[in-house]
């Protein structure tokens, strides 16, 4: 039990780079430091994930081809991800906290075979979170260490999002389809302008039941503490 409270104080300093007491004037300028940058990557980020949305829903109402959507998806990307990138690079301050989640990953392998096991599975979720939804950025600084290079940092932020290009382009097309199948039929809109309207309602949609999946998974986790 201490050393589980001791990883975890330790892994809460290493996310906030805290050293020394984290009740303390610098403890709490990085503590707000950290959620106010938080908080600007998650506004702008979701704004550009409305924005894609927008996009491809205006792509599938004027037929667009899917190769021509995908790359239009993944060039977006691309450039969301090198814009964050840049941003964090250039300011020396991470918003996208994928150093932040390093650190803890590198508290927690030093822990022993299980801390080991629970850094890596969280590098892995981390990871994944960010090639469907956050966005390559994430990852790049995540793996910082090991690509060294900035070459090899702008190659994985291309390719990475190339992947991610695929879930978007995906994603929203299934909405669009979704709509004409169930939706424009009983609302007919006589502007192409409420098609990246359509776009964002379908984003807004798809975030609310993402956070409703994540509160259950929560839910699940406490009653199954309360039951073991």
């Amino acid at each position: 039990m201490k050393n589980l409270i001791s990883t975890m104080v330790l892994s809460f300093k290493a996310f906030f780079d805290i050293e020394g007491k984290i009740i303390s004037k610098e403890g709490a300028g990085r503590f707000s430091l950290t959620v106010a940058g938080r908080f600007f990557y998650g506004v702008v980020d979701y704004s550009i994930a409305a924005g894609l949305g927008a996009m491809v829903f205006w792509m599938n109402a004027k037929n667009i081809s899917s190769k021509d959507i995908y790359l239009a998806t993944f060039l977006y990307d691309f450039l969301a991800a090198a814009g964050f990138y840049w941003l964090s690079d250039k300011t020396g301050y991470d918003i996208t906290l994928g150093k932040s989640f390093r650190r803890v990953v590198d508290v927690m392998r030093q822990r022993g075979f299980y801390g080991k096991l629970s850094g890596w599975l969280l590098a892995l979720v981390v990871s994944l979170k960010a090639i469907i939804w956050e966005g390559p950025e994430v990852i790049c600084f995540l793996f910082q260490k090991e690509l060294k290079s900035r070459q090899k940092i702008w190659i994985s932020l291309f390719v990475l999002s190339a992947v991610q290009g695929i879930f978007g382009a995906w994603l929203y097309t299934k909405g669009y389809e979704l709509w004409e199948r169930y939706g424009a039929g009983y609302l007919r809109m006589e502007s192409d302008l409420w098609v990246p309207i359509l776009g964002v309602c379908f984003f807004i949609i798809v975030f609310v039941f993402a956070g409703m999946i994540k509160e259950f998974f929560r839910l699940m986790i406490w009653l199954w503490r309360k039951l073991v």
